[in-house]
């Protein structure tokens, strides 16, 4: 069974940085967000559809594991939600 630790251990750098520059007052440093950006623009994907897509029957390719699909992980970067 993994500890809470561990769960965060497991996910994705591009899953960490977009959790930190959502979820902390502080954001994300600009090196950060570049890299954010990097990891977007050639993403690896997974087999799920993007969670928020499918609200509206779009069916795009959710990001490993953020979930999301390009479009939506860019749209968390800038707004920061």
């Amino acid at each position: 069974m993994s500890t809470a630790v561990e769960k965060i251990a497991e996910k994705s750098e591009l899953s960490l940085l977009l959790h930190k520059n959502a979820c902390t007052d502080e954001g994300i440093t600009q090196e950060e967000k570049e890299r954010a950006k990097q990891l977007i623009a050639n993403p690896e994907f997974s087999e799920k559809v993007c969670w928020l897509c499918e609200m509206t029957n779009r069916k795009e390719s959710a990001i490993f594991d953020t979930n999301m699909c390009q479009s939506h992980a860019y749209h968390v970067l800038a707004t920061r939600k």
